[in-house]
């Protein structure tokens, strides 16, 4: 099968035309000033074409070398982009943890890190929940850019009570109109993304954060709570203890 390629082919056929033409020209005839010349220019017209054709293959077709050096530069931009998406992990998760040093009561640390959550995250509200173990329900510790007190929620009932008995970060987009709104003294608008988190210490939800926002949150953002969880959740079990 290796014979039957593009040039081969290609070649075969011109072979056979010229060969056709020259029949045809010399067959009981001597070859006058004329047609010879016309020979000439005809074996040179098909020589033409046939590396114009050449050409229009090697373009059309991607080389061994060309897929390799296109392959090398997607690979070398992977692991950029992967190097760059580390970075920004260990930026936001030690942006973070430093609020854990800071303060001794869970109302203050609380507010301290919904406002580091609504800068890193761009959240435009946000809830901190805390488990009551003598009620086993989570009432909020503290909220930002809210103008009534959230409601308290039991583990399993509602999206933060699913997120607290499956212990899972939980990203939601697309929010319905009006779910949640903001008012500013512009306005009044609704964010279209909400951020679930989950604080789990010894394999139980000790306190949760809800936050919204009108921007995405980062693609990466399970990395950064896989980063901040064991930490943040060993603080807060101190700060309620």
């Amino acid at each position: 099968m290796k014979y039957f390629t593009f040039n081969n082919i290609i070649s075969a056929l011109l072979l056979l035309i010229i060969l056709g033409l020259l029949y045809i020209l010399l067959t009981n005839q001597q070859i006058s000033n004329d047609k010879f010349k016309f020979i000439i220019g005809l074996i040179s017209f098909s020589t033409v074409i046939l590396f114009l054709l050449n050409i229009f293959k090697n373009r059309t077709t991607n080389n061994p070398q060309e897929k390799k050096q296109k392959r090398s530069s997607e690979n070398i931009q992977s692991e950029i982009d992967e190097e760059m998406k580390k970075e920004q992990i260990e930026f936001h998760s030690l942006s973070i943890l430093k609020e854990i040093q800071k303060h001794t009561k869970i109302d203050e640390f609380s507010d301290s890190l919904l406002i580091k959550f609504a800068k890193q995250f761009s959240a435009v509200q946000g809830v901190f929940y805390v488990k009551d173990n003598e009620k086993l329900s989570f009432r909020h510790t503290a909220s930002y850019a809210l103008y009534k007190n959230p409601e308290g929620f039991i583990e399993g009932n509602g999206i933060n009570g699913q997120v607290a008995l499956n212990k899972k970060l939980k990203v939601i987009t697309q929010i319905p109109e009006n779910y949640i709104t903001v008012i500013s003294g512009l306005g009044s608008a609704s964010p279209k993304n909400m951020l679930i988190i989950p604080f789990v210490y010894n394999n139980q939800t000790i306190a949760l954060v809800e936050l919204a926002s009108f921007d995405p949150f980062p693609e990466f953002i399970t990395e950064i709570y896989n980063e901040i969880n064991n930490s943040l959740a060993e603080k807060i079990n101190q700060l309620i203890s």
